[in-house]
């Protein structure tokens, strides 16, 4: 049975991954185009034994609801204020999702500085070495740089947007410059019942020799499920569990 095969076999658990890793780092709120205030979803957690939340909106997009510059200190606000308020009960963590080839195609610039550094880190999409499908990945890391918080690849199907590159030479590529790789549940290939990250075999095998940095979330827009034990045990399985960016 080869790598890909062994993931698509993956089988979780929820008492099997350790409380610490029971995360959830791709939830929108009412601020954006989720269902429900970022209060809410801090209890949808608490409910369902998520430890790690975060939340990120998108950023000034046409695509979907968005939060819009002029909102963007008063969301950071209340993230903030909810660090506070429930500190002892989980790790609350401040994101926002920013949609890189709108800002390409529009010449939209990044937030105020002083706005992103108080993030806990930013998620960019639409990231892709197809012409008209997204921002080259060179592009992303120089974007990524001018970011103060860490940066990561959203919902990215790596052998579609990068084809022909060898995913050593991908990895390497995202390390340099920064970025992290997000597991993310709700994405597929047309056809498929399991997410894209099903097909990482090959890059996570590279992932530890060059210190690659993981994000897992469920991209939620309605109430949250509960954590992406799936992502966590996929990781786990690769011996990548400690390589949360946060960590």
């Amino acid at each position: 049975m080869n790598i890909e095969s062994e993931i698509r076999f993956t089988r979780t658990h929820p008492g099997t991954i350790p409380a610490n890793l029971r995360v959830n780092l791709h939830v929108h709120s009412a601020f954006s185009d989720g269902q429900y205030t970022p209060e809410a979803l801090v209890l949808q957690a608490l409910d369902r034994g998520v430890t790690v939340l975060g939340i990120s909106d998108h950023y000034d997009t046409r695509k979907t609801p968005s939060i819009k510059p002029s909102m963007l200190g008063r969301y950071i606000d209340e993230l903030e204020r909810l660090q506070l308020k429930y500190d002892n009960e989980l790790t609350l963590l401040k994101g926002l999702e920013i949609n890189t080839l709108e800002m390409l195609l529009t010449g939209m610039n990044l937030p105020d500085l002083s706005l992103l550094s108080r993030l806990d880190y930013v998620l960019l999409e639409y990231i892709a070495n197809i012409p008209r499908a997204g921002v080259p990945l060179r592009h992303a890391g120089l974007l990524a740089r001018e970011i103060p918080v860490p940066s990561g690849l959203a919902h990215t199907d790596l052998a579609m947007a990068f084809p022909g590159i060898d995913p050593e030479d991908v990895v390497k590529t995202l390390v340099s410059s920064g970025i992290f790789l997000e597991l993310n549940d709700a994405y597929h290939r047309p056809g498929e019942r399991f997410p894209f990250y099903f097909h990482y075999g090959p890059y996570l095998e590279f992932a530890g020799k060059h210190g690659l940095k993981f994000s897992a979330g469920m991209d939620v827009h309605g109430p949250i499920a509960g954590f992406s034990g799936r992502a966590i045990t996929v990781l786990m399985g690769f011996g990548l569990d400690d390589r949360l960016f946060y960590m």
